[in-house]
């Protein structure tokens, strides 16, 4: 069969054979089949071990500081690769790893992290993640400027799920250039931890080409709950000012961007743990927006954003719709008594706009120097349980706006201009059409705090609030106090114990050193005695 080649060239191409199964063995050996999850569960593919994957970066402490995060399948040591060119990446950061597979059976169970800190100011670094010799990308961000007298652009949205149309879009729209951060106003993908996380593992899929490029910025929402272990949330995220997986009692933060002071806060702690974290986050709420106010002359708006509304007009059940809501219960005195500007929410699948309002009373019929904080609702980015409907009945006085199956499939935009005028906007994924926009404007003597006006340590307002929590509960409050004294009690009776110890150890000396001597005496009274006999 081989007569027609020579001896040589025989050797060759057994020699080339040989190489080329080699290397299919090799390359098997080296790749790992990873499913993906869609309807029928049946896609498959072949990834390296360690080729990084769901790749999203958030702020850090500050917005000089970027946090980058993926995951692996096998566990492969990981760095990030970044510079200012693309094609000369000088600078190397080694990266954090953890293993998570609670409620993660099937997901990728290697996270890795990586911060890369202290960058320039409306710079564009480019970035590879790399684990082992694998690596994706590359991705590119850019920081924003340094000082804060700049206009910013925020897409913001809640409630987005893995078949929902408007990712496409979002991603278009992030990729566009002109945002500077996305936030997710909670309920990811519908649920991460479903069919032994894979569907988280798509949702990061979906989202990785925006959220690699634009901080990505979240809250916990009720479909992060996880049977109250948080655990997809806690593991996937890293957000500013905590520890990573996110602690249970710190899944709140803040960042300043710009002319805003941004607060995530989690709605959750009111409906998990028998409100264990309440007071926790309601204590570094009113301490933080507290400090943010002092601070207005630098950074004038302060927008607060979690998944559960204080507020809605929808009528399914919903703790925004209570007469006796634990959420506004919780909140509502926190975000009118320090003058939150504007509060973004999310929950309810529809859009809705209120007007400002305290106590369910509408304080005003217009959005120029609002009274109350701006309360908005954009819960319709696109969940698997559909759109949820407002009763035909008269709305509330305080609903300024609502839309129900018009909203399904969008999001918010939030332009803030300068330091007093923001504009809002919820826009349709149909050709990014809008369907309610609003201006809020506060003159400049409400937006400018005098640094010489502002007092060290907290104002009667915040006081008041940490008082009547304490009202409230006594114990949470005043753990220092009872911590003291519960040693004090502890030390007085570790010393009266050592006491009793030291007087009755000397009492057994004593004790012992007459015993010793009573055979003497008698022995010299016997002697005495028989004296006395003779």
């Amino acid at each position: 069969m081989f007569s027609y080649l020579s001896r040589s060239n025989l050797q060759l191409c057994l020699a080339w054979i040989c190489v080329l199964c080699y290397s299919q063995a090799s390359k098997e050996q080296n790749t790992s089949t990873y499913f993906l999850y869609n309807e029928n569960s049946t896609d498959t593919k072949h990834v390296d071990p360690c080729l990084p994957m769901h790749v999203h970066i958030s702020f850090g402490s500050n917005v000089l500081d970027i946090t980058v995060l993926w995951a692996t399948l096998k566990d492969c040591p990981g760095k990030v690769k970044f510079g200012i060119h693309p094609w000369g990446l000088e600078s190397t950061v080694n990266s954090m790893n953890i293993y998570f597979d609670e409620q993660n059976r099937e997901g990728l169970h290697y996270l890795h992290k990586v911060e890369l800190k202290g960058l320039q100011p409306d710079t564009t670094y480019f970035y590879i993640p790399m684990s082992d010799q694998m690596q994706s990308g590359p991705f590119y961000f850019k920081t924003p400027k340094a000082d804060s007298d700049w206009s910013a652009d925020f897409l913001m949205f809640g409630d987005l799920g893995i078949y929902s149309d408007t990712v496409p879009s979002l991603v278009t729209e992030a990729l566009s250039g002109k945002y500077t951060a996305l936030f997710h106003v909670g309920d990811f993908a519908y649920d991460m931890k479903n069919e032994g996380g894979r569907v988280g593992d798509y949702f990061f899929d979906l989202i990785e080409p925006a959220a690699a490029s634009i901080p990505y910025m979240t809250c916990p929402g009720n479909h992060e709950i996880d049977l109250e272990s948080f655990a997809h949330y806690r593991h996937r995220f890293a957000m500013p000012g905590s520890k990573w997986p996110l602690p249970m009692n710190k899944m709140w933060y803040s960042i300043d961007i710009g002319l805003v002071h941004f607060v995530s806060y989690s709605s959750e702690v009111f409906f998990t743990h028998n409100g264990k974290y309440v007071n926790e986050q309601k204590d570094w709420l009113i301490r933080d927006l507290d400090k943010a106010n002092n601070n207005r002359h630098k950074v004038p708006w302060i927008v607060v954003f979690g998944h559960r509304p204080l507020y809605c007009s929808t009528n399914i059940g919903d703790d925004c719709s209570h007469s006796d809501s634990r959420v506004r219960e919780g909140l509502e005195d926190v975000f009118y008594k320090l003058s939150v500007d504007i509060v973004i929410q999310g929950h309810e699948h529809n859009y809705e706009r209120l007007w400002p309002l305290y106590k369910h009373k509408v304080l005003a019929h217009s959005y120029i120097d609002p009274p109350a904080p701006v309360q908005l609702i954009s819960g319709a980015a696109g969940s698997v349980e559909n759109v949820d409907h407002f009763p035909m009945k008269v709305k509330p006085e305080w609903s300024a706006f609502r839309l129900d199956t018009q909203a399904i499939n969008s999001y918010g935009r939030m332009l803030v201009v300068n330091e007093s005028h923001v504009f809002w906007e919820q826009r349709s994924i149909q050709n990014h059409l809008t369907l309610d926009s609003i201006w809020i404007v506060k003159s400049r003597n409400q937006t400018q705090v005098s640094s010489t006006t502002s007092k060290p340590g907290l104002s009667e307002e915040a006081k008041t609030l940490l008082s009547e929590m304490c009202n409230r509960s006594f114990v949470r409050c005043h753990r220092v106090l009872i911590l003291s004294l519960c040693g004090g009690v502890f030390l007085l009776v570790a010393v009266s114990l050592a006491v009793r110890v030291a007087v009755r150890k000397k009492r057994k000396e004593n004790f012992a050193k007459t015993w010793s001597q009573l055979p003497e005496e008698i022995d010299s009274d016997d002697e005495i005695g028989g004296n006395r006999g003779m």
